[in-house]
């Protein structure tokens, strides 16, 4: 669900709703829109206030959403291009305004209503009177890190892809080892385990807050006594500052020393697939780890694979192979479940700071 708040009125929107509401939305929604409805309805003041006839309209009659800044009142406005037939001029109904002002924050959430409106509808969007990209970026040609180290496949998710994907998220979003909510005008994220995962490098920030009103991500260590072996202090990075959110996912072939092996009761050195998830902001001289999950595929269901071509006992139609699919499905879910909630994460923070998305995958494997 994406709350946003606009003059005396806010808007929220969830996966089948775009909702406007007066003030704080105790009351009924004076206008709004259900998925896949051939109408959207008002109140009928409201309706009239707008100059939008009874308490609803037909939506073969909208043919865009509209946003943008009016230079003569100096606000932000969202409103519908509307005409009897596709033929026929449209002229133009307001649906909401911003405060009085050119400000970021307003242009950054007229936009996002305006998106999300438009996808819903699935109408056209159209730009009067201003720039259509909500939030200045920093500069693409600079150099700095822009992914990892390692060779590595990537891929860039845009805006429209961005909006597209936001709907349906609700939040809290609640993984291993991070929550993501919204507080205030903006949101927290809160690192809940920073344990080690070994040599991989683990978040430097316990709580990144991220504020739309001030546009700035504001990351914090921890305190107490892992905080005093952490020398840093408090960051703050504009959003303009911040070139992309990055999706970081690593599957690493690993040796490990496993004392209770089900197959061998002797100590041996098992081989693992460690699957690791990060989120990152990309700055013009360095990624920011902010928060990162984990799993790895137990050697059992590793060394199947790596046997399957060749030994009759991992047999899909034997008792052993059916079992060993059965963890396999089971492992995979696991692994879904665990991307599904990076990427939503990964989007709702793209979403606040108005920037794009970049997902990389990379593999390590242990020397053959």
């Amino acid at each position: 669900m994406i709350t946003i708040y606009a003059d005396e009125h806010t808007i929220v929107v969830d996966n089948t709703h775009w909702r406007l509401f007066k003030e704080d939305h105790t009351d009924t929604p004076v206008f709004e829109y259900t998925r896949a409805n051939n109408a959207l309805f008002y109140e009928e003041e409201y309706g009239k206030h707008i100059g939008l006839p009874g308490g609803g309209i037909e939506t073969s009659f909208i043919r865009a959403v509209l946003v943008g800044y009016h230079q003569r009142l100096s606000r932000w406005m969202l409103g519908l291009h509307l005409s009897e037939s596709p033929d026929t001029k449209p002229i133009f109904r307001e649906v909401v305004r911003w405060q009085e002002g050119d400000s970021s924050v307003s242009m950054q959430d007229a936009q996002t209503a305006a998106r999300t409106l438009a996808t819903i509808l699935q109408r056209p969007l159209k730009v009067f009177g201003a720039r259509k990209f909500p939030v200045p970026t920093a500069d693409t040609s600079r150099s700095g890190v822009t992914g990892p180290l390692q060779p590595h496949n990537r891929e860039r998710i845009n805006q429209d892809d961005i909006d597209r994907r936001i709907i349906g998220i609700t939040l809290p979003i609640r993984a291993e080892r991070f929550v993501l909510e919204e507080h205030d005008r903006g949101l927290v994220l809160r690192v809940t385990d920073q344990g080690s995962l070994g040599d991989e490098e683990t978040p430097l920030y316990s709580l990144c807050e991220i504020n739309a009103q001030r546009q700035e991500v504001r990351l914090i260590p921890p305190t107490g006594l892992l905080g005093s072996f952490v020398e840093t202090t408090v960051h703050t990075v504009p959003f303009a500052g911040v070139f992309n959110v990055e999706v970081r996912h690593m599957t690493k072939e690993e040796i490990y020393h496993d004392l209770d092996s089900p197959e061998d009761h002797s100590a041996g050195d098992q081989t693992r697939i460690r699957h690791i998830w990060g989120i990152y902001l990309t700055l013009p001289s360095e990624s920011l780890l902010l928060a990162q999950s984990q799993m790895s595929k137990s050697s059992r269901l590793v060394k199947a694979i790596k046997s399957s071509e060749s030994d009759e006992k991992f047999n899909t139609l034997s008792e052993e192979g059916m079992q060993y699919y059965a963890e396999h499905l089971e492992e995979q879910e696991q692994i879904e479940e665990h991307q599904q909630l990076i990427d939503q994460a990964a989007v709702v923070i793209a979403n606040i700071i108005g920037c794009h998305i970049v997902e990389t995958k990379m593999e390590v494997k242990l020397p053959s």
